[in-house]
């Protein structure tokens, strides 16, 4: 094949790059199939993680008020409210007291010998449900451990907390009456084992 036959009959020609066009349309189709499938599983994954977000109560623990140095014995003061958007059975809490840290495996130790709080109580979004419990000393400091259950539509549910108990005036500086302590291992809710 000369030259000139290529100007003369360019029909090959045109042939191998309308195929190389189609060819490079095609690739990137398929790229852009791809990405509009991920995107379309992203989105459906997060409708999912939404709608069951909307089904689920989430009950967190309150100490409303400290108890006060003077005080023979101290009773605190605790309660259970659901700050999710769905109501759930709340199946009750574990309070325990101790002058020492408690380990993780102390919150889930058998109850005897500990005081724990059964209940079956609805709580819809923004019920609370209250507990007093006296505590074995009235020593500043000393440590409130325990966790609430409750089950919703999603599942059955546990929230863990620690706490450092100090009197009304007594806290140390950066400290309220009921500090957070343990960070997230003894402070968080997962779904129960139960």
């Amino acid at each position: 094949m000369k030259w000139r036959d290529v100007f003369h009959d360019p029909s090959p020609w045109i042939t191998a790059l309308a195929t190389i066009v189609i060819a490079i349309y095609t690739g990137v189709l398929a790229y852009v199939t791809r990405r509009q499938s991920k995107l379309t599983r992203e989105s459906i994954d997060f409708a999912r993680d939404e709608a069951k977000e909307r089904t689920r109560a989430h009950v967190r623990p309150g100490f409303p008020s400290p108890p006060r140095r003077e005080q023979v014995s101290w009773q605190i003061r605790t309660l259970a409210k659901n700050v999710g958007p769905a109501g759930c059975t709340f199946n009750g809490m574990v309070v325990r007291f101790s002058d020492n840290m408690p380990t993780r495996a102390d919150f889930d130790s058998p109850a005897e010998g500990h005081d724990s709080r059964n209940t079956a109580t609805i709580l819809l979004p923004g019920d609370e449900f209250e507990y007093i419990r006296p505590t074995p000393t009235v020593t500043d400091g000393q440590y409130c451990y325990g966790y609430l259950r409750w089950e919703d539509a999603v599942g059955r549910w546990r929230y863990y907390f620690c706490m450092s108990v100090w009197s009304t005036g007594n806290s140390p500086p950066g400290h309220d009456n009921f500090h957070q302590t343990g960070g997230e291992g003894y402070n968080g809710e997962e779904r129960s084992r139960e």
